[in-house]
């Protein structure tokens, strides 16, 4: 503004050398990314998505197991009849590939499963016949 009492000059026709600031301040289109960008970006959102989804199942087993708060490792284990060994089987070969997972991303499998539920809190003896031993 001009000093004693003028018309303000904030962006009249002096400021800038324009008349109005719609000139200064124009448009710039973002191009549309291409196909193969939003397939990389949709792929690597799977690939994020799966390691979680593993590891979350893997945490839920363990503790639907372990920390059962109506029933024993050994009581469930037992109903679980002949399929308690592939039970242990396929759990360690999930942990495995969250693992393997981890590393290929460059962080600790830490970072996706707690040391905690990455071991069995109780001995499990392989008998024959699919059956288990807990303890």
């Amino acid at each position: 503004m001009k000093r004693g009492g003028g018309k303000p000059t904030f962006f009249g026709p002096n400021m800038f050398g324009r008349s109005n600031m719609t000139d200064i301040l124009t448009h710039q289109p973002i191009p549309a990314p291409s196909q193969a960008k939003l397939a990389a970006a949709e792929l690597i959102g799977k690939v994020n998505s799966e390691i979680l989804r593993r590891a979350g199942e893997h945490i839920d087993g363990w503790r639907a197991f372990w920390e059962h708060p109506q029933a024993t490792a050994a009581e469930i284990a037992a109903e679980m009849n002949g399929d308690a060994e592939r039970f242990f089987r396929l759990s360690e070969g999930n942990l495995q590939a969250i693992a393997a997972m981890a590393a290929i991303v460059g962080r600790p499998l830490a970072d996706f499963v707690p040391p905690q539920y990455q071991s069995r809190p109780q001995p499990v003896t392989f008998i024959g016949n699919g059956y288990v031993q807990i303890g």
